[in-house]
C-alpha cells in the first residue's frame, strides 16, 4: 500500500523494506510475491529519482536471489531497466541521489551471471539458459543505452586530469592498482572509483561475454559509424571504449571489422586529446590477439589464428612510440599494451624484438614519473617471465637493470614504491639466474633488511607501541625475492649465504646466512597467513639449493612445519590463505626430507612426521592431498621402512589414489618412485583393495610417459599382480574402456587380453 503513498521518501522506504524481505524470503513473502511484483510494476511509472533508484536495486536483487519469481516478467523488467539506463543518474554531481543507471548496469551484470551467485557466465556462454534467452531481445537496446553512458561527464574529466597532474608531480602513488599485473579486465582502463562510466564498461564486457556475438556485435556495429563520425570527441572516445569492452567476449567477431577500425584507431593515436589516445591503447590491448595474428585453418580444417611477425612488428612499433607520449595516462596505457602483448606473442616470436623493446624500456625509465615508472616495472617483470634465459645476456641487462637498481637503492625500506620493484627483481633473479650475480649480494642483503624492519614493526604493533599494522607485502615480496635467488642461483646460492655481512659490531651475525635463517624461522611463526605462506615456500627452495644452512635450525623448523600442517581447514575455502599455508608447509617438508633425509635426526623423526602427513590424505582440498602424496613419496625414498612404520593398508590406498592428480611431471615421477619403493620395502601392503587404485593411478600417464626405469618397475609390479590376484586382475582389466587398456599395453607391455 505504501508503494502508492504521496510522499516519495515513504515510497522509497517501503521499497527498501521489501528489499530486505526478498533477501530473507519468509513464507509470508512467498505468499505475497504476486502482489509485490504488481507493486513494482505500478512504480515503474514513478519518475522520482530516489524511488527509481530503489526500484532498480529491488529488480536486480529479485533477479539475483529469486530468479524463479522474476522469470515470467523478465522481458518487462529488462525494458524498464533499459529506460533507467537512458534516463537515470550516476549518483554524482547533478545526479546525486539518483544512482538508478548504476543499478541498471548492475542488473545486466547480474543477468549475465545467470542470477547465480559466484557463477562466471563467461564459462557457459554457449550453454542454453532460459534466463539469457528471455533477456536476449532487450540486449540490443541495452547495448545502445550503455554506450550512451560511457561518455565522460565534465566532472569525470576534471577528476581524471587532476589525478594525472598529481601523478606527473609524484604526489600520489596507486600502489594497490600497480601491484596487480595488467590483465584483460574491462575495468582496467578506468580509475578505481566506481563511476557510472566504469559500470557501463563492465556491463558491456559481461554482455559480450555472455550473449551470442550476433546479439551484441550487430547492434555495436550499427552504432559505431554514427558515433565515430560525431563532432563530439567524447562520443568518439566512448565508441572506442565500447569496442574494447565488447572485445573480451566478441573479439573474434570484431576482428572481422579491423580493416575499418584500424584507420580510426591510428587517427585517434595522433589526436591531441589524451583520453582518446589512452582509450585507443586500451582497445589495442583488448584486441591484441587479432592484431598480431592472421586467420588460418588447422589440419582438420578448423579456423585458427597464426602469429604473424610482420603484424607483430607493426603493432610493436606503434606501442613503443606511444610509450614515449607526454601524457602519464597514455604512458600507462601503452605499457599495459606491451604487458599483454609480450606473453601473448611468446618468446619464440618476441626474440627478434627484445633489443628494440629493452631500448624503449630504458628510455621510458629515464622519462617516467612515479606511477608510470612502477607500471613499467611490472611490465618488465612480465617480459622476464616470458623470455627467461633469453635475457641472460649482459648486453641486454645493461640496458635497463642499472637504472632499476638505482631506483631500488634510492628508496626507503618502507616506501610503497619498492613493492613492484621487489616483485620485478624476483622475476629477474629466477629468470636469468647467474647473469644477475653482480647485484646479488646487495639485493639479498637489502631484502633481509626490509624483512627484519617489517618484523620489528609488527612486534611493535602487537605490543601496542605502534598504531597501524605493517604492510605484509614488504615481508612476503622480500621472502619471494630471496626464494627466487635460491632458485635462480641454484648451486651457487650457498656461496651467497656465505658472504660476510657489513661489520655492525661484535654481536652482529658473521654471514648473510647467519642473518637469513633466524629471520626465516621467525616468518614461519608470523600471525598473518600470507607471510607464513611465503616463508614455507622460501624454506622449500632453500632446502633444495642450500640444505646445510637449515641443519642448525632443523628441530625448530620442523616444529613450525608440523604446527602449520595441523591448521583446522573445516571452515576454509580453496583460495583461503590458510589452505595455501598448509600446502606450502607440506611441500617444504618434502623438500627438506629429500635433501636431508639421511641425517640421523630426520631419520628418527620420519615415522612420526609421515603419520601426520598421511592424515592429510582425507583433507577436502585437492591441493593439500596432492602435496601430501608427493611428501610421503619423499619420505619413503629417504627411509623405505617408513611405509611399514607409518601407514596402514588403507593409508596406502589413500596415498596412491592421489597420484593420478599430480600435475607436475617431476613430482609425479617422485610420487611413483616412492610407490615402487614402498611396495618393495613392505610387500604386505599390496592387497585386493589396492589393485584397482593402482590401475587407475598408473593409467594417468597419458601424453608424457614415465621414465624408462620407472616404467619398467611399474610393469614388473603389474605382472606380479597378475600372478598374485589372477581373477581380480581379469575382472578389473575387462572393466576398463578400450582407451585405458591400450594405454596400459603401450606403457607397461601388458598383454592385450590382460
Amino acid at each position: 500500500q505504501l508503494f502508492g503513498h504521496g510522499e516519495p521518501r515513504v515510497r522509497y522506504t517501503a521499497v527498501m523494506a521489501m528489499h530486505i524481505l526478498v533477501g530473507l524470503l519468509p513464507e509470508s513473502m512467498v505468499a505475497n510475491m504476486g502482489a509485490y511484483l504488481e507493486g513494482l510494476s505500478y512504480l515503474s511509472t514513478d519518475t522520482h529519482p530516489y524511488v527509481r533508484s530503489a526500484l532498480c536495486k529491488a529488480i536486480t536483487q529479485l533477479v539475483e536471489q529469486q530468479p524463479a519469481f522474476a522469470m515470467p516478467a523478465l522481458p518487462q523488467l529488462c525494458a524498464y531497466i533499459n529506460a533507467c539506463l537512458r534516463a537515470g543518474g550516476g549518483g554524482e554531481g547533478p545526479d546525486q541521489g539518483d544512482d538508478s543507471a548504476l543499478h541498471a548496469c548492475d542488473f545486466w551484470i547480474t543477468v549475465c551471471a545467470g542470477a547465480r551467485v559466484h557463477v562466471d557466465a563467461r564459462a557457459v556462454k554457449g550453454v542454453d539458459d532460459p534466463e539469457r534467452e528471455a533477456a536476449a531481445a532487450a540486449v540490443p537496446d541495452a547495448v545502445s543505452a550503455i554506450m550512451d553512458r560511457m561518455v565522460f561527464t565534465e566532472e569525470e574529466l576534471q577528476q581524471r586530469r587532476q589525478a594525472e597532474r598529481d601523478e606527473a608531480a609524484g604526489d600520489r602513488v596507486y600502489v594497490e592498482a600497480l601491484r596487480s599485473r595488467a590483465g584483460e579486465g574491462a575495468e582496467d582502463e578506468v580509475p578505481q572509483r566506481w563511476t557510472l562510466r566504469r559500470y557501463a564498461i563492465l556491463a558491456l564486457d559481461w554482455l559480450g561475454a555472455t550473449f551470442p556475438d550476433g546479439v551484441v556485435v550487430s547492434r555495436l556495429l550499427e552504432e559505431l559509424p554514427r558515433r565515430l563520425a560525431a563532432d563530439n570527441v567524447w562520443v568518439i572516445e566512448a565508441a572506442l571504449a565500447a569496442v574494447g569492452s565488447a572485445a573480451g567476449g566478441c573479439g573474434r567477431s570484431l576482428a572481422g571489422c579491423l580493416t575499418d577500425l584500424t584507420p580510426v584507431m591510428l587517427g585517434s593515436l595522433r589526436s591531441e586529446v589524451d583520453e582518446l589516445r589512452s582509450i585507443t591503447c586500451w582497445v589495442m590491448r583488448r584486441l591484441m590477439l587479432y592484431l598480431v595474428s592472421t586467420p588460418s585453418r588447422d589440419q582438420e580444417g578448423a579456423e585458427t589464428l597464426e602469429l604473424d611477425d610482420a603484424k607483430i612488428r607493426n603493432v610493436l612499433d606503434v606501442v613503443l612510440t606511444m610509450m614515449m607520449d607526454q601524457s602519464v595516462t597514455v604512458q600507462k596505457a601503452a605499457v599495459s599494451v606491451l604487458h599483454v602483448m609480450v606473453p601473448m606473442v611468446g618468446d619464440e616470436h618476441m626474440r627478434q624484438f627484445v633489443p628494440q623493446v629493452l631500448q624503449a624500456v630504458a628510455a621510458a625509465m629515464e622519462k617516467y614519473a612515479v606511477t608510470p615508472y612502477l607500471t613499467l616495472v611490472e611490465c618488465v617483470g612480465s617480459i622476464v617471465d616470458t623470455m627467461g634465459r633469453e635475457l641472460a645476456d649482459q648486453r641486454l641487462l645493461e640496458m635497463f637493470v642499472p637504472r632499476m637498481m638505482q631506483r631500488f637503492f634510492s628508496l626507503e625500506d618502507t616506501d610503497p614504491q619498492i613493492i613492484p620493484l621487489l616483485d620485478c627483481l624476483s622475476s629477474l633473479m629466477s629468470g636469468v639466474g647467474m647473469a644477475m650475480q653482480p647485484y646479488a649480494v646487495a639485493v639479498f642483503q637489502r631484502a633481509l633488511r626490509i624483512t627484519e624492519g617489517s618484523l620489528v614493526a609488527n612486534t611493535a604493533f602487537e605490543e601496542g607501541y605502534q598504531n597501524e599494522a605493517p604492510v605484509t607485502d614488504f615481508i612476503t615480496l622480500s621472502l619471494d625475492l630471496m626464494a627466487a635467488m635460491a632458485t635462480g642461483f641454484a648451486g651457487s646460492f650457498p656461496e651467497l649465504l656465505a658472504v660476510p655481512l657489513p661489520d655492525n659490531g661484535a654481536a652482529a651475525p658473521r654471514s648473510t646466512g647467519d642473518a637469513f635463517m633466524p629471520l626465516l624461522l621467525e616468518c614461519t611463526m608470523y600471525n598473518g597467513a600470507d607471510v607464513r605462506q611465503s616463508a614455507f615456500a622460501t624454506l622449500g627452495d632453500v632446502a633444495t639449493h642450500a640444505p646445510q644452512v637449515l641443519v642448525p635450525f632443523l628441530e625448530k623448523l620442523l616444529r613450525q612445519v608440523v604446527g602449520n600442517m595441523a591448521i583446522d581447514l573445516d571452515n576454509e575455502t580453496d583460495d583461503d590463505p590458510e589452505v595455501l599455508v598448509v600446502c606450502n608447509a607440506i611441500w617444504s617438508l618434502g623438500k627438506i626430507v629429500r635433501a636431508l633425509g639421511s641425517i640421523p635426526e630426520l631419520q628418527q623423526a620420519m615415522p612420526g612426521l609421515a603419520g601426520r602427513v598421511v592424515l592429510l590424505g582425507h583433507a577436502r582440498f585437492l591441493a593439500v592431498r596432492v602435496n601430501m602424496c608427493v611428501c610421503i613419496a619423499h619420505m619413503v625414498l629417504a627411509r623405505p621402512p617408513v611405509a611399514r612404520e607409518a601407514m596402514e593398508a588403507s593409508d596406502v590406498e589413500t596415498w596412491v589414489s592421489q597420484m593420478s592428480k599430480v600435475q607436475d611431471r617431476e613430482e609425479k615421477v617422485e610420487a611413483f618412485k616412492g610407490l615402487v619403493t614402498a611396495l618393495q620395502a613392505a610387500p604386505e601392503l599390496m592387497h585386493n583393495n589396492l589393485v584397482p587404485v593402482l590401475l587407475v593411478a598408473c593409467a594417468s600417464w597419458r601424453n608424457n610417459p614415465p621414465p624408462d626405469d620407472l616404467r619398467q618397475a611399474l610393469s614388473a609390479m603389474f605382472f606380479s599382480i597378475r600372478e598374485a590376484f589372477p581373477q581380480l586382475w581379469q575382472a578389473l582389466w575387462h572393466a576398463q574402456n578400450d582407451t585405458t587398456r591400450r594405454r596400459m599395453v603401450r606403457l607397461y607391455g601388458l598383454p592385450e587380453t590382460g
